[in-house]
């Protein structure tokens, strides 16, 4: 059977938990580890599977030294806190060819969404513009946008039949939406 490691001890390193048990008839099969600090390429290597459900801060690192090992790695969003992060794993993660899975929405299987998918066509549309009602969960590690508007990203993506796009730009906006 095979082992996987969970990096972090809160809600969500909980929940993956909670799945991989499920979908082995109860059995985790795995090691936590709350201390990112003492994660290498030693002890990734003596796992079939990462999940990085650590604090935001720590995901960029750890990922790398996922990425680094050939680990196949889950990781929580966000995946990174800023476009530097991002630019250097995702050359690294050309360069090897390791698997890595980031979180989607759930939304994705909306009915609505499913039906506004299949209706648009996409070489139309020129704009997208996302309002998104209060700023999610207030944390300490990274804002709003980076935790809450991958949910927004994904489900434009997804509605526009890609899994890439140009991001002019994003702003985060606090406070109630006004139409």
């Amino acid at each position: 059977m095979s082992e996987a490691l969970i990096v972090g001890r809160g809600k969500w390193a909980a929940n993956i938990a909670a799945a991989i048990s499920s979908a082995r008839g109860g059995a985790f099969g795995g090691t936590y580890v709350g201390q990112e600090a003492t994660v290498n390429a030693a002890l990734i290597k003596r796992y079939d599977a990462v999940f990085i459900a650590s604090p935001a801060s720590t995901h960029a690192v750890l990922a790398r030294t996922c990425i680094e090992a050939k680990a196949p790695t889950f990781c929580e969003k966000p995946f990174v806190t800023n476009l530097h992060d991002a630019e250097i794993l995702f050359d690294l993660w050309l360069s090897n060819g390791c698997p890595i899975f980031l979180v989607d929405h759930t939304q994705l299987f909306n009915r609505e969404v499913q039906l506004f998918r299949n209706y648009i066509d996409p070489a139309l549309i020129d704009e997208v513009v996302v309002r998104a009602k209060g700023p999610g969960p207030i944390r300490a590690d990274c804002s709003g946008l980076w935790d809450w508007g991958a949910h927004a990203v994904a489900l434009v993506l997804h509605a526009l039949g890609t899994t890439t796009a140009p991001i002019i730009n994003a702003i985060l906006v606090t406070g109630p939406v006004q139409d």
